[in-house]
């Protein structure tokens, strides 16, 4: 018979960005915008206020060039989104994780500080 196994608490780093904004990457290339609410000691994400946005796939950027005039030379094919409210995040899909800077909300900022700490405990768990 398996004896269950000791809880361990959540990863401390990841704990430390409840209530921030959060762009979560995952394996198929889909990102995650949304507010960390909870997460536990598999790394698995609760997020709320969420959207969802995929790349466009070759096929979009074909009939977009099909239809485009062809004057500029270039085409612009936008992301597909959508808003999801609550989502859960599985860890065991999670590339990369950054966090919305609180200051001047200007950008998405990954791999200083407890960011590089937080990539590789993510790394670690793999």
């Amino acid at each position: 018979m398996n004896a269950p196994q000791p809880y361990t608490s959540p990863s401390p780093v990841l704990q430390a960005f409840i209530n921030k904004s959060l762009r979560v990457t995952t394996t198929d290339a889909r990102f995650f915008i949304g507010e960390l609410k909870c997460t536990d000691r598999d790394r698995n994400l609760i997020l709320v206020n969420t959207t969802e946005y995929r790349y466009p796939s070759a096929n979009d950027g074909l009939n977009a060039a099909k239809e485009s005039d062809g004057s500029s030379g270039k085409v612009r094919v936008d992301m597909a989104n959508r808003f999801i409210g609550l989502v859960v995040v599985p860890g065991n899909v999670i590339t990369k994780i950054e966090v919305q800077e609180a200051a001047a909300r200007r950008g998405w900022r990954f791999g200083s500080g407890a960011l590089e700490t937080l990539k590789m405990s993510m790394m670690a768990s793999v």
